[in-house]
Order: C-alpha cells, then sequence, then structure tokens
C-alpha cells in the first residue's frame, strides 16, 4: 500500500513512518514547508494519515492544524481516498489557546466532510502517547489493526 504520511517528523508521525515502513507499505513523508497538497502526491496513494500539527509556533498553528487539514479533506474527497486525521485530546477540553481552537477546528471540520459528503476520513485522538512511560509502540500497532479490519478506532 502507498501511503501518503504527514508530520512523519514530528513524535508520533516518527512512529507511524517507522511501523508502515516495516510492514512493508510504501510510505511518501510530506513536509509542510511546501505549504500546499499537491493533488499528485493523493492522487497516487491508497491513503492519507495525516499527524502533522504545530503546538508551540502560534504563526504556523492556523496553517498547519487547520488550513493544512482542509487542504488534505479536499484532496481526500476528490480523488476519493481514505484518510486518517490524527487530533487531540485537548479538543475536549474548554477552548483557551489557538492550538485548541485549531485542532478542534480541524477535526470538527473531518466530521463534516465525512458526514455531509460521504468523505471517507476517521479522526483519531490519541490520549495515552505522551505521557512519561507511555508507549507510543503500543498505540499504534492497535490503530493500524482498526484500519486494516475497516473497524472503528477505541482508545
Amino acid at each position: 500500500m502507498t501511503i501518503l504520511l504527514t508530520g512523519s517528523h514530528g513524535f508520533l508521525g516518527q512512529h507511524v513512518h517507522t511501523i508502515l515502513l516495516s510492514a512493508g507499505h510504501t510510505v511518501w513523508r510530506y513536509s509542510r514547508a511546501v505549504n500546499t497538497v499537491h493533488d499528485t502526491c493523493v492522487s497516487h496513494c491508497d491513503l492519507i494519515i495525516n499527524c502533522a500539527g504545530e503546538t508551540e509556533d502560534k504563526e504556523h498553528m492556523w496553517h498547519a492544524n487547520l488550513e493544512f487539514a482542509a487542504n488534505l479533506l479536499r484532496a481526500a474527497d476528490a480523488f476519493k481516498r481514505r484518510m486518517i486525521h490524527v487530533g487531540t485530546l485537548v479538543e475536549e477540553l474548554p477552548i483557551h489557546t489557538v492550538y485548541h481552537a485549531t485542532k478542534r477546528a480541524a477535526t470538527d471540520l473531518c466530521v463534516g466532510y465525512a458526514r455531509e459528503f460521504g468523505t471517507n476520513v476517521s479522526v483519531i485522538r490519541p490520549s495515552t502517547i505522551y505521557g512519561a512511560g507511555d508507549r507510543a509502540s503500543a498505540f499504534l500497532p492497535t490503530l493500524w489493526r482498526a484500519y486494516v479490519e475497516d473497524k472503528p478506532f477505541r482508545v
């Protein structure tokens, strides 16, 4: 399978990249420095996994957390590709920061595309992979099995 992976240099994306490669998949790493999603990338992949996000640089949060996700959604919808969007548990908290707001808006947009247009997008909100002692390796195979078995993902 050919997978377009965004955020592949971040904490979660690095682990996703390693696991996908070890499972024998072709992984295209997408850099947000490019700023736009090229239709060619999306049209030639089987799956999009969006792990991209900005947690600290307020100048880039809007683009990385919301606009970039919106562009991926448009391309996934246009080319009928399945997309997995990685949100965050902070989306459920009261919104106090630009980070919270942009991550929540991206997730809401994904849910809206799925409901309104039938876009094949799943949203996950990992909650146990950033704490001390937590193992990303336990989370990621569970995510991948849910995708392969076409079942809802539950943490």
